[in-house]
Protein backbone atom coordinates (compact mmCIF):
# COMPACT_ATOMS: atom_id res chain seq x y z
CA UNK A 1 0.00 0.00 0.00
CA UNK A 2 1.23 3.66 -0.93
CA UNK A 3 0.91 6.60 1.17
CA UNK A 4 -0.23 9.89 -0.73
CA UNK A 5 1.88 13.06 -0.12
CA UNK A 6 -0.89 14.24 2.13
CA UNK A 7 -0.51 11.39 4.33
CA UNK A 8 3.32 11.47 4.14
CA UNK A 9 3.11 15.33 5.26
CA UNK A 10 0.92 14.81 8.04
CA UNK A 11 3.17 11.79 9.75
CA UNK A 12 6.12 14.42 9.15
CA UNK A 13 4.29 17.30 10.45
CA UNK A 14 2.83 15.13 13.76
CA UNK A 15 6.93 14.13 14.02
CA UNK A 16 8.36 17.13 13.65
CA UNK A 17 5.92 18.89 16.33
CA UNK A 18 6.57 15.77 18.79
CA UNK A 19 10.12 16.33 18.43
CA UNK A 20 9.81 20.59 18.76
CA UNK A 21 7.75 19.06 22.04
CA UNK A 22 10.26 17.15 23.94
CA UNK A 23 12.90 19.73 23.12
CA UNK A 24 10.78 22.27 25.21
CA UNK A 25 9.94 19.73 27.65
CA UNK A 26 13.89 18.72 28.25
CA UNK A 27 14.66 22.14 28.80
CA UNK A 28 11.65 22.73 31.33
CA UNK A 29 13.06 19.55 32.63
CA UNK A 30 16.87 21.18 33.22
CA UNK A 31 14.87 24.41 34.86
CA UNK A 32 12.86 22.67 37.53
CA UNK A 33 15.64 20.27 38.16
CA UNK A 34 13.59 16.99 37.63
CA UNK A 35 14.98 13.60 37.94
CA UNK A 36 14.39 10.75 35.64
CA UNK A 37 11.51 9.23 37.36
CA UNK A 38 9.67 12.62 37.81
CA UNK A 39 10.37 13.30 33.95
CA UNK A 40 9.12 9.79 32.93
CA UNK A 41 6.08 10.02 35.11
CA UNK A 42 5.27 13.68 33.43
CA UNK A 43 6.11 12.45 30.09
CA UNK A 44 3.46 9.95 30.73
CA UNK A 45 5.91 6.80 29.88
CA UNK A 46 7.85 4.13 32.56
CA UNK A 47 10.60 2.74 30.10
CA UNK A 48 13.46 3.86 30.57
CA UNK A 49 15.08 3.18 27.09
CA UNK A 50 11.51 5.47 25.48
CA UNK A 51 12.80 8.14 27.79
CA UNK A 52 16.63 7.92 26.58
CA UNK A 53 15.19 8.02 23.19
CA UNK A 54 13.56 10.88 23.52
CA UNK A 55 15.81 12.82 25.42
CA UNK A 56 18.48 12.24 22.79
CA UNK A 57 16.38 13.88 19.98
CA UNK A 58 15.80 9.94 18.90
CA UNK A 59 11.99 9.85 19.27
CA UNK A 60 9.92 8.54 16.31
CA UNK A 61 6.44 8.65 17.18
CA UNK A 62 5.31 10.46 19.81
CA UNK A 63 2.15 9.46 21.51
CA UNK A 64 -0.74 12.62 21.84
CA UNK A 65 -0.93 12.10 24.85
CA UNK A 66 2.33 13.06 25.38
CA UNK A 67 2.20 16.16 23.21
CA UNK A 68 -1.18 17.00 25.05
CA UNK A 69 0.78 16.29 28.20
CA UNK A 70 3.55 18.48 27.70
CA UNK A 71 1.59 21.25 26.43
CA UNK A 72 0.00 21.51 29.70
CA UNK A 73 3.54 21.93 31.20
CA UNK A 74 4.53 24.39 28.94
CA UNK A 75 1.44 26.27 29.94
CA UNK A 76 2.23 25.67 33.57
CA UNK A 77 5.85 26.99 33.36
CA UNK A 78 4.84 30.10 31.60
CA UNK A 79 1.84 30.93 33.49
CA UNK A 80 4.17 30.55 37.05
CA UNK A 81 7.11 31.95 35.67
CA UNK A 82 5.07 35.45 34.99
CA UNK A 83 6.05 36.23 38.43
CA UNK A 84 9.61 37.75 38.65
CA UNK A 85 12.02 35.69 40.48
CA UNK A 86 9.96 32.59 41.52
CA UNK A 87 11.64 29.86 41.23
CA UNK A 88 9.17 27.05 39.12
CA UNK A 89 9.71 24.30 40.51
CA UNK A 90 10.24 25.34 44.15
CA UNK A 91 6.64 26.75 44.17
CA UNK A 92 5.25 24.06 42.36
CA UNK A 93 6.35 21.68 45.48
CA UNK A 94 5.69 23.42 48.23
CA UNK A 95 2.22 26.07 47.01
CA UNK A 96 -0.95 24.12 48.34
CA UNK A 97 -3.48 23.56 45.86
CA UNK A 98 -7.12 22.97 46.41
CA UNK A 99 -6.80 19.97 48.51
CA UNK A 100 -4.14 18.01 50.57
CA UNK A 101 -0.90 17.57 47.91
CA UNK A 102 0.99 20.34 46.46
CA UNK A 103 0.77 21.17 42.49
CA UNK A 104 3.93 19.07 41.84
CA UNK A 105 2.34 15.85 43.98
CA UNK A 106 -0.60 16.07 41.74
CA UNK A 107 0.99 16.60 38.62
CA UNK A 108 3.31 13.32 39.21
CA UNK A 109 0.18 11.18 40.03
CA UNK A 110 0.73 10.12 36.36
CA UNK A 111 -2.69 11.16 34.89
CA UNK A 112 -3.37 13.75 31.92
CA UNK A 113 -6.20 15.22 33.63
CA UNK A 114 -3.71 15.98 36.91
CA UNK A 115 -1.69 17.82 35.00
CA UNK A 116 -4.40 19.61 33.36
CA UNK A 117 -6.71 20.40 36.42
CA UNK A 118 -3.39 22.11 37.67
CA UNK A 119 -2.96 23.99 34.88
CA UNK A 120 -6.69 24.92 35.40
CA UNK A 121 -6.44 26.03 38.76
CA UNK A 122 -3.03 27.76 38.51
CA UNK A 123 -4.70 29.77 35.55
CA UNK A 124 -7.45 30.48 37.88
CA UNK A 125 -5.75 32.28 40.43
CA UNK A 126 -3.53 34.23 37.76
CA UNK A 127 -6.19 35.21 36.45
CA UNK A 128 -8.34 36.32 39.57
CA UNK A 129 -4.98 38.06 40.52
CA UNK A 130 -4.27 35.95 43.68
CA UNK A 131 -0.87 35.90 44.77
CA UNK A 132 0.76 32.74 43.32
CA UNK A 133 4.31 33.86 45.46
CA UNK A 134 2.94 32.99 49.21
CA UNK A 135 0.30 30.38 50.22
CA UNK A 136 -2.96 31.97 51.57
Amino acid sequence: MHMDTATQDSHRSRREVGQLALRRFFEISGKWRLRRREAMTLLGTSTTSTYANWKNGLGKNIPRDTIERIGYIVDIDRVVSQTEGIDVIAWLKRFPRQGAYSYFERMTGGNVIDIYLCLQEIEAAHKARVSITEPA
